[in-house]
This record gives structure tokens, sequence and C-alpha cells, in this order.
């Protein structure tokens, strides 16, 4: 596959295809914290994150939201 085409189909995916990137990008970080090195759960992290963001974007989410309601929780702590 050409660079950046998988990211464009996933950008233009349905919710199923997003959906199931993270899941099993989310099981394998699961795996590598468990049983990998930490190059591993650091590559898996990343790969993770990049999902998440991918998700957010596809619901019309900002991180920069994410950081408000990160913020508020973190207030809200006794």
């Amino acid at each position: 596959m050409l660079p950046g085409l998988f990211d464009r189909k996933l950008l233009e995916g349905e919710d199923d295809l997003i959906l199931g990137n993270f899941r099993e990008e989310f099981f394998e970080m699961i795996y590598a914290s468990k049983s990998k090195g930490k190059h591993c759960l650091f590559e898996e992290s990343a790969d993770l994150i990049f999902h998440l963001f991918v998700l957010l974007s596809d619901k019309g989410l900002r991180l920069d939201q994410v950081k408000t309601e990160l913020t508020r929780r973190h207030q809200q702590i006794p």
C-alpha cells in the first residue's frame, strides 16, 4: 500500500473500520505491556494514540476538548 493510503482509507472509513483498528492496537498495547520490552510498548502506544486521534476526529472531537475534560476532572479531586 502506498504511504498515506492506509491513513486516508482509515480517515474515510466507517465506524467499524476505525473501531476495529483502535481495538486491535489496544490489545497489542496490552500484550506489549505484559510480555514485550519497553520499546515494543512504546511503539504500540504510539499506534494506539494515532488510532485514538483518528477516532476523535471521526466523531468531530478535538484533542483540546479532551485536555479540557482532563483538567476539569483533575480540579474535582479533593
